[in-house]
């Protein structure tokens, strides 16, 4: 699953991920961790 995610957010996100909503943890927060861009924030509930 990890391969998908990454692959799509390379995909849809080019440039990288300015912000993201963060409430599970786990294999989807490892995918965005790896394309987030340099100053992208991360809000985190939980």
């Amino acid at each position: 699953m990890l391969w998908g995610v990454l692959e799509a957010n390379t995909r849809y996100f080019p440039e990288g991920i300015d912000i993201y909503f963060e409430n599970v943890g786990g294999k989807m927060l490892d995918a965005v961790l790896l394309n987030m861009k340099i100053g992208g924030r991360i809000s985190v509930c939980g």
